[in-house]
Order: structure tokens, then sequence, then C-alpha cells
């Protein structure tokens, strides 16, 4: 097995049955195996009845919801695959790059963790490739979005088409090497929803493994998060108390150090 795609599905079943009719008209070339990580909690006739929506997949149905956390690494325990590709349910292959995708990793070991392109359902591209949050920049977005319901930007405006490392990558579409997993360890289960994939970034840099942003490929993620929700709307809810809870908990994971990296966003050249 050359390639396993991981999705964690929570309620949303039409969503990942249109990301899977994406995977199989895009991922042609390599063998592969699609795996549905459920936290949703159905009956077993509706169990029955997905599982033969597309019977070559292989639904996991877990006991309750773990966080998104624990689903993808309760599919990472069942992947074969050399390559993991980690996709939300709601986001969609938009070419047939995943094969240089993978080429890439090979030109480059010392690579683990990469991110494509992102883009919205109107072609706007979105922030997949961001630095690792500060308190103070936490504490920013927190209120832009409270008070606003804007997506503030993680990163400042830049260049989006070029190959370059990275702090970490957006979790909503990643390739990683099944190997560096195994160095790495899987994501931090502590995180029930948000952060785990800058964790999971960091720990990839601390191994001496590099993250990059690789927009050869493009992927769209039409998802608007729960923690933009805007105060006209409604003045605090779930998303946002998860991504704070994850945010401290990041923060006293790693003792309120220094988090951030001074070579961020260097181009990269070879192996492209």
């Amino acid at each position: 097995m050359y390639l396993s795609i991981i999705i964690v599905e929570y309620y949303c079943i039409c969503d990942v049955l249109r990301c899977i009719e994406s995977i199989i008209h895009n991922v042609q070339e390599l063998d592969y195996e699609i795996i549905i990580s459920c936290n949703s909690k159905y009956s077993r006739e509706k169990e029955k009845i997905i599982s033969m929506y597309f019977p070559g997949v292989t639904w996991i149905f877990n006991r309750r919801n773990f966080g998104y956390a624990k689903g993808v690494n309760i599919g990472l325990n069942y992947s074969r695959g050399n390559y993991i590709l980690i996709i939300n349910p709601d986001a969609k292959l938009l070419d047939k790059n995943i094969t240089q995708f993978i080429k890439y990793f090979g030109n480059n070991p010392d690579v683990g963790i990469a991110g494509p392109k992102i883009i919205d359902r109107h072609g706007n591209v979105q922030d997949s490739c961001r630095a690792f949050i500060t308190p103070s920049m936490f504490i920013s977005r927190v209120i832009k979005r409270f008070y606003q319901g804007i997506e503030s930007e993680i990163l400042e405006k830049g260049d989006y088409n070029s190959i370059k490392t990275v702090d970490w990558v957006s979790g909503a579409c990643m390739l990683v090497r099944k190997k560096s997993i195994e160095k790495v360890g899987l994501m931090d289960e502590r995180y029930f929803l948000y952060i785990e994939d800058m964790d999971w970034c960091k720990r990839f840099w601390d191994n001496g493994l590099k993250v990059v942003y690789w927009p050869n490929m493009v992927v769209q993620h039409d998802a608007t998060r729960m923690s933009s929700v805007g105060v006209s709307k409604i003045k605090f809810n779930k998303g946002m108390l998860f991504h704070i809870i994850s945010y401290m908990k990041f923060l006293m994971k790693y003792s309120f150090k220094n988090i951030s990296r001074n070579e961020n966003y260097e181009n990269e050249e070879k192996g492209s």
C-alpha cells in the first residue's frame, strides 16, 4: 500500500462522500486506501447503510466523539500506506498532483510533513501555511473574531505560490511520511479540537524534520471555523472555547517558552 487517506467524520456524511468522490477522480495512479474515522454516534442500522455507500472504503465507527486528534490517530493505527494524506471531510482535491507531491517527499528526505495550497469555494487562497501562534497573536485574533466575526490572517500577506519551509501547516489537508510518524509519534490526544496540527508540526521540527508548504497541489476547503463566529451572531461559542483551551494546553506543554523559529519561510529550491 503506497498511500493512506484519512478523514475524520462528525455528522457530515454528505461532505465525506463529496470528498471521497474527489479522491477517486484525482488519485488514479497510486495504490491507495481511504479510511474514515467516524466520531459520530450512529445506530448500527445506519452504520451498515453508510458502509454500503463506498464498499472499498474502510469505515471505523468510534464508540463516541473522541475529538479530532484521537480520531486521526485511530485512522493512523489502521493505515498501511508509506505516506498518509490527512484531509478534512469538507475539503476536496482539485487536481491530480498528489503523485508529484509524494515525489517531492522522495526527493527531500528531510521533509516530514507538508501542506498544499488551500482555497475556498470562491478561489481565495487560505492561510494554510502559518507561523507559530504567540500569546499576543492569539489574543489579537480572539478579539478580532469575537467583535468583528472575521477570519484574521495568521500570516501577513505573502507569497502563496512558492515552495517554502514554514512553522506549521493546516490540518485541513496535510501529507505525512509514515516513517516520520514512527519517529515523532501520533497527534497529541490532549487536544480535543484545534491546535493539534500546530503542536504536531512543532514536534516534527523538534525531531529535525522540516515542515513545508507545497502549493503545486490545490485543495478546496469550504468550512468556516466555529471559533470565528462574530459577536453579532453569538457572544461566545463552543468552537472558540475549544480553541482557547487547546492553546492554553499548548502553552503549558511547552512551559510558555518562546515557540518561534527565526528561519521562517525560507524558499525551497531543491526537489520542487
